[in-house]
C-alpha cells in the first residue's frame, strides 16, 4: 500500500510482525516492520489524537457540522461522480451541513422510493437532515452542468417538503387483519378485525411470519396522500387496490399514495413480516439456554393518512 502512495497510520506502535513473513529473517526483525522502521514510512499515532491527525494531514473527506459521532458515511467514487451513502445510527434527527472536498451539483437519492429529490447547497456545503435509523445517497454528479438537467432526471421529485397538510386522520378501528407463516406466503388466513396499534406478540406469543392488515379509504385519484406508520416489526410492505407501492425497513415508514388512487373506495393493504425469533425462541442456543422472546409483532404504533396541497 505505502509503495503506491497509500499512507498507512498505525495506532499508538508499529506492529511487531507480519504474520506470514518469517519473524527472524533480518537480525530477528519482521522484513516489513524493519523497511517501515529504517525508511521512516510509516506514520504512528495515539488514538486519541487520530481525529485531529487525520484533519492535519487533510485525509478527512466531508466534514459534518455539527459534529456527530451517531452519523456514519461511505464514500465510492465512479467516472468522476461521487457517492456519498449517509446513515443516522442515532436516536435523534440529525440537522446540520455536510462540507464536500469540492463544488459539484449534488443530489439527494431516496433507494427504497427510487426517487431523487434537490439539496439545499451554499458552495461545497450540502444541508441534510437524516432521521433515525434512515439512510439516502448523496450523489455528487459529474455529468450535470446546471439544476435544470437535474429537474429533467426521471425519478426527479420534489416530495411534499413545501406543501401545506390540509387533514390527518388517524386509522384506528375497522382493520381485518390476517396472518400466514412465512413458507405458505400469501395463503392467508385467520382473519378477524383489530383496532390499532395491535398487540399480536401477546394474543400469538410463538407466531413468526406475515401480518396483513386491511381497510378501505375514500378518495380522488388526484389528492396527495401519505401513508404514515409510526412503529411495525419489522419490514413493512404497502399496496393499494392490490398494487405493491414499496417496502420499508425501519420506523417512520412513509408511503406517497399520489398516483395510485382512483375515485372512490381504495383498498390499502400493509403486510408486516416478522423476524423468526418468537417461532424459534423455544429452541435452545447452543450452550442449552432457552432465550425469552422480546420483539413485538405486526403493527404496533399508529397509521395516519395525511392529505397534502401545494
Amino acid at each position: 500500500m505505502m509503495a503506491n502512495g497509500i499512507q498507512v497510520v498505525f495506532i499508538d506502535a508499529l506492529p511487531e510482525g507480519i504474520c506470514n513473513q518469517d519473524p527472524t529473517s533480518q537480525n530477528g526483525k519482521n522484513e516489513t516492520v524493519k523497511d517501515m522502521q529504517d525508511l521512516n514510512i510509516a506514520k504512528v499515532c495515539a488514538c486519541d489524537h487520530i481525529v485531529a491527525f487525520l484533519r492535519e494531514n487533510q485525509m478527512d473527506e466531508v466534514v459534518f457540522e455539527p459534529a456527530d459521532d451517531r452519523i456514519r458515511f461511505y464514500h465510492y467514487e465512479k467516472d468522476g461522480s461521487a457517492v456519498y451513502m449517509i446513515v443516522n445510527e442515532g436516536t435523534e434527527t440529525y440537522c446540520g451541513e455536510m462540507e464536500l472536498d469540492e463544488q459539484r451539483i449534488c443530489y439527494r437519492y431516496d433507494a427504497w422510493e427510487n426517487k431523487i429529490r434537490p439539496v439545499e447547497m451554499t458552495g461545497n456545503r450540502v444541508v441534510i437532515t437524516v432521521e433515525p435509523l434512515k439512510s439516502f445517497l448523496l450523489i455528487a454528479d459529474a455529468t450535470l452542468t446546471s439544476s435544470e438537467e437535474l429537474e429533467q432526471l426521471s425519478s426527479y421529485d420534489e416530495g411534499y417538503t413545501d406543501w401545506n397538510i390540509v387533514s390527518e386522520e388517524t386509522l384506528v378501528t375497522g382493520w381485518k387483519r390476517s396472518i400466514i407463516r412465512s413458507i405458505a406466503y400469501p395463503a392467508f388466513e385467520d382473519e378477524k378485525t383489530v383496532d390499532l396499534p395491535d398487540h399480536l406478540e401477546e394474543e400469538l406469543p410463538e407466531f413468526s411470519g406475515f401480518v396483513r392488515y386491511e381497510t378501505g379509504i375514500e378518495a380522488s385519484k388526484e389528492d396527495h396522500l401519505q401513508l404514515r406508520i409510526t412503529d411495525a416489526s419489522e419490514g413493512v410492505e404497502v399496496f393499494v387496490n392490490g398494487e405493491s407501492i414499496g417496502i420499508q425497513i425501519v420506523p417512520e415508514y412513509r408511503f406517497d399514495l399520489a398516483g395510485h388512487l382512483k375515485d372512490g373506495m381504495n383498498e390499502i393493504r400493509i403486510e408486516v413480516a416478522t423476524t423468526l425469533e418468537r417461532e424459534t425462541a423455544k429452541i435452545p442456543d447452543p450452550l442449552g439456554k432457552v432465550n425469552d422472546a422480546t420483539c413485538k409483532s405486526g403493527i404496533t404504533g399508529t397509521v395516519k393518512l395525511i392529505k397534502f396541497e401545494a
